[in-house]
């Protein structure tokens, strides 16, 4: 049986802080690793002339242009609303036109009409008109 030599025993002693400190850092060498290797792949990305051309023209069209998507988002809520103003328009012609319809067929609508509106009256008749505010 031999002793151990010296270099032997720097050896184990090496491995021995290694070891030690693997146990230690090994979460934040993990994460660092990680880190790395994100770099790696987002750089690896972006140098693509491609992916560069993309994203230049999608934040040139996003933000930059007149036509722009603010624009757009502005001019997509006015369409809304002005459809919305068409909706309500072309129900109230339909009223109007129901109106109309039952002005002109109608002869006691008419009447009524006539007297609720101008205040007209028959001959042997009298009109009070009562306003009141509320």
């Amino acid at each position: 049986w031999d002793a151990p030599s010296k270099s032997m025993f720097k050896a184990t002693m090496f491995h021995h802080k290694l070891l030690t400190r693997n146990i230690v850092c090994r979460p934040v060498a993990r994460i660092l690793g990680e880190i790395a290797c994100m770099k790696r792949l987002v750089i690896k990305f972006f140098r693509s002339k491609f992916i560069l051309a993309f994203l230049f023209n999608l934040i040139y069209i996003s933000f930059i242009h007149n036509i722009n998507l603010f624009y757009i988002v502005r001019s997509k809520w006015e369409c809304d609303r002005l459809q919305a103003e068409i909706d309500m328009m072309k129900e109230k012609n339909q009223t109007v036109d129901h109106d109309l319809k039952d002005l002109t067929t109608n002869h006691r609508t008419l009447e009524r009409y006539a007297r609720e509106t101008f205040y007209m009256k028959r001959d042997n008749e009298d009109v009070y008109v009562i306003k009141t505010n509320y």
